[in-house]
């Protein structure tokens, strides 16, 4: 299976994985590597990191400011994402 983006940053969770380009372009997969979904996110990621169940934290950074963003992922996995 072939993704449309360049991957700069990966992050695995317990419903799959999130990869991000330098572009804030985001994919999201299942554990099989199914795509669930694609999106946009803020430009610049530096880093991300899946917290709870279904939230994304990403950082960005711009010459001399960064900010840290929450995102809620659960309506574009959370139907599709087996139940514990």
């Amino acid at each position: 299976m072939a993704i449309e983006i360049t991957p700069t940053l990966l992050a695995a969770a317990s419903w799959g994985y999130v990869l991000m380009d330098c572009q804030g372009q985001m994919i999201l997969l299942d554990r099989d590597g199914q795509i669930l979904d694609r999106g946009a996110a803020p430009v610049n990621p530096c880093a991300i990191a899946p917290f709870g169940k279904f939230g994304l934290l990403l950082s960005t950074w711009n010459g001399t400011q960064g900010n840290l963003y929450t995102i809620d992922l659960e309506p574009q996995v959370g139907q599709n994402s087996e139940h514990s």
